[in-house]
């Protein structure tokens, strides 16, 4: 098992409770400073890449109620089937953006 430091975002479905939580594999970092340092430097186009997958992916109005970095740990060097999502044990969240609707 190896760990990583990547972006999260959680949705949740407008007029409803229900959240969904989307982990970010394709960014890894080696601790929470080089997260918030890139996420500082490209929020606006972060945020609308977030934004943009959520209506695509999902099909339905959304509200980004978080994104930021978090600390997973998980089986990195293993192949995944295709559309398969990896197993991940995330914790350490930190927050560096709430509320938006799309």
């Amino acid at each position: 098992m190896k760990f990583a430091i990547l972006f999260y975002a959680v949705f949740s479905t407008i007029g409803s409770v229900e959240t969904k939580e989307v982990i970010s594999w394709g960014l890894t970092f080696n601790h929470h400073e080089q997260c918030i340092a890139f996420y500082d430097n490209n929020k606006d186009k972060l945020i609308a890449g977030v934004k943009e997958h959520a209506q695509k992916q999902y099909d339905k109005p959304l509200h980004l109620t978080e994104l930021g970095c978090a600390h997973a740990v998980s089986n990195f060097g293993e192949e995944l089937p295709e559309g398969e999502e990896r197993d991940a044990i995330v914790s350490l969240r930190m927050p560096l953006y709430t509320g938006s609707s799309i």
